[in-house]
């Protein structure tokens, strides 16, 4: 439909109905004259038949991480701390810096401005934000300009050509042995649950959340084995006080759960293997293990063994 408009020529397409409200939706643009108002007509029909209509022109920054964030918890399994951590860089660093920016003029050199910016100010009392965070921040970008160009509200992803500064790792000293052994007498001599607490930290090597998840049945005496396949995070729910945990399992980041053995276990698996009555796949058939797991436990007895599966 073309419609004249004081000293222009209005175009409008029919562009169906929107899915989420119900309501008609249009494909509007305008030209000079009748004739060039039909050339937009036909350009905004192909537009609308390709499935590049919903007014991508004037989509923002802000209109397009809240739709990626809608989008991205229902097309895979994300951590509830995962999920947090986007809500925060979404509603504390990118809305407020490039929420107003229509998604079709965020280019390479904005975005590496908006680099810059957060690692000389980005906290909230103008202090510098960690290279990390400001990767963090970059991810979110990233994945929603890059579900832009699958939706057709951009032709490319300008965060690929993007400079997020790098994250030099650093390096873990871990405590001496003497100073870990007189920490657990104490703990255990004060406080026996957080003596015991820290022990199954130190021996299987676990995160405090993996430790909060475990219950008898993850244990088995009879091998020495302890099953670590959930953990427990935190996250907090909306500016409430209050925080809630979460059970989640660890098969959603990796296709097995981990298993630690006790040293007990351990020595004993080197044992069979160095007797050398039974031969190393035996030796893992019979334990449930990889193989690679019992060559490598019989050259370093003291690293974890894994296992060929869990049940």
């Amino acid at each position: 439909m073309i419609r004249k408009r004081g000293d222009y020529c209005q175009a409008k397409v029919y562009a169906g109905l929107d899915p989420l409200t119900g309501k008609e939706r249009y494909e509007y643009d305008r030209a000079r004259t009748k004739r060039q108002a039909e050339r937009v007509e036909a350009a905004l029909k192909t537009r609308v038949a390709e499935g590049r209509s919903r007014g991508t022109a004037a989509r923002t920054v802000a209109d397009l991480v809240e739709r990626w964030y809608q989008w991205r918890q229902g097309v895979k399994e994300i951590s509830p701390t995962t999920l947090e951590g986007y809500r925060r860089q979404i509603d504390q660093r990118i809305i407020p810096a490039l929420g107003r920016i229509p998604v079709r003029r965020l280019d390479v050199e904005t975005l590496d401005g908006f680099h810059a910016e957060l690692r000389r100010r980005g906290k909230a009392g103008g202090e510098p934000l960690s290279p990390s965070t400001v990767r963090a921040v970059h991810t979110v970008l990233s994945g929603s300009l890059r579900q832009a160009v699958a939706w057709g509200w951009i032709p490319h992803n300008p965060a690929r050509l993007a400079t997020p500064p790098s994250v030099e790792r650093s390096d873990v000293a871990p405590p001496p042995v003497e100073q870990v052994a007189g920490l657990l007498a104490t703990a255990l001599e004060r406080n026996p649950r957080l003596g015991l607490f820290l022990r199954l930290a130190v021996v299987l090597g676990a995160r405090r959340g993996e430790l909060c998840a475990l219950r008898w049945q993850h244990v088995d005496l009879d091998r020495g084995e302890v099953l670590l396949e959930r953990g427990v995070v935190y996250v907090s729910r909306g500016t409430a006080p209050e925080m809630m945990s979460i059970m989640e399992t660890m098969e959603r980041k990796q296709p097995r759960a981990r298993r630690s053995f006790t040293p007990e276990f351990k020595a004993e698996i080197v044992e069979l293997c160095q007797r050398g009555d039974r031969s190393i796949g035996r030796v893992a058939r019979d334990f449930d293990l990889t193989e690679t797991a019992v060559r490598e436990g019989c050259v370093r007895p003291n690293e974890t063994l894994a296992p060929a599966m869990v049940d």
